[in-house]
């Protein structure tokens, strides 16, 4: 992530058993981080493999543009400096292509990284990326602007339910604070 990086956010990532996950992100934009238009882009929004100070493969993706993947779509645009970003849903896809920057070269269902989502077996984290905070991190790969480890909420699984609904993730650029840990 980018280090000088003052924008935050929050948000919920819902996973089923079938592999669907959705997340619904807010985020803002403080300081030099903005404002997101065609110079500095929202490139992607990702839930990678690893901690939030690790550059771990993608797992799945909700949106995105080059030089990043697309997955779902062009992620939204166009917030100025101090703007916020307010409660938009996303669906994920599962990264699948053949490629080292998917967990696993592409080669995992969505079921089974929806399931280790679910199970907490890997630390998993969610990254915003955009063009500054792609650029701003050089060779260390397209750390993100705002990221966030995932904890599983306690709260999350309503009972006889295939799906959390509570993944849920609290951040700051040095931090999301999320849900992610547990199993049924």
């Amino acid at each position: 992530m980018s280090a000088e990086s003052e924008s935050t956010g929050t948000g919920t990532v819902t996973v089923k058993n079938d592999g669907t996950v959705t997340m619904d992100i807010r985020w803002e934009i403080h300081g030099l981080d903005g404002p997101i238009n065609e110079e500095n882009a929202l490139i992607g929004i990702h839930i990678h493999t690893g901690d939030e100070y690790t550059n771990g493969p993608i797992v799945f993706g909700f949106c995105g543009q080059s030089p990043l993947p697309s997955f779902g779509g062009t992620c939204q645009q166009g917030w100025s400096s101090h703007s916020a970003q307010i409660a938009t849903k996303y669906a994920g896809k599962i990264c699948d292509m053949p490629d080292p920057a998917c967990y696993n070269n592409g080669q995992t269902t969505a079921t089974e990284a929806a399931q280790m989502l679910i199970d907490g077996r890997d630390d998993m984290y969610v990254n915003i990326h955009t063009t500054k905070s792609f650029e701003a991190n050089e060779n260390a790969g397209p750390l993100g602007l705002i990221c966030g480890q995932l904890h599983l909420m306690e709260e999350s699984r309503p009972e006889g339910s295939d799906e959390w609904a509570g993944l849920g993730v609290t951040s700051t650029s040095r931090g999301m604070k999320s849900a992610l840990r547990g199993g049924y």
